[in-house]
């Protein structure tokens, strides 16, 4: 049975009587996972309620909203059509830059030194090496959404996706830092 609000408020009463709420109290995390299966999407919620010395609360709220299947729902297609692209055009970079240095090593005295002292190399390959693990989020992030899909529903249990949400932010963070080494 799922938890009521009778059950939530004896929960509450425990704690209070477990004096874990009291003026000593400092703050209150309350975090939770809600989903929906309609438009494929799940989303953690983590609420922290800080006591200011003034005597009043102060609430942060952080949202953190995750699509189950990356290539299910509307749009589905166009993802995984823009991801094949990507792949396909980082490959055939990858290539261009190995072409480079082979010309490198075979045109020039100091060899692949020629290639590897431009500085473009340098940021040609960063750009790559980010690339490559932006996939390996995703695939870790796709394998952590398959195990949540097949996980039984437990309203007791409260599913570990902490490491899903650091994952799907990393994620995000190195596209950010390949977008601002693309623009430079």
């Amino acid at each position: 049975p799922l938890p009521t609000a009778h059950h939530r408020s004896k929960v509450l009463r425990q704690l209070e009587e477990d004096s874990f709420f009291n003026l000593e109290t400092r703050s209150v995390t309350v975090q939770f996972t809600a989903a929906n299966a309609n438009i494929n999407m799940i989303c953690m919620v983590r609420v922290v309620f800080e006591r200011l010395e003034s005597g009043g609360l102060f609430p942060t709220l952080t949202v953190h909203p995750l699509r189950l299947g990356r290539y299910e729902g509307s749009g589905g297609e166009g993802r995984r059509a823009a991801d094949i692209f990507a792949v396909i055009f980082v490959c055939s970079f990858m290539l261009l830059e190995l072409w480079e240095a082979r010309r490198a090593v075979l045109t020039t005295k100091e060899g692949l030194w020629a290639y590897c002292k431009l500085p473009w190399s340098l940021y040609d390959w960063s750009n790559v090496a980010i690339f490559w693990a932006v996939l390996g989020c995703r695939d870790l992030s796709g394998r952590a959404m398959d195990k949540l899909a097949v996980q039984a529903i437990d309203p007791l249990v409260y599913p570990e996706i902490d490491r899903l949400e650091a994952v799907s932010y990393a994620e995000n963070n190195l596209m950010a830092m390949n977008a601002l080494l693309v623009y430079a």
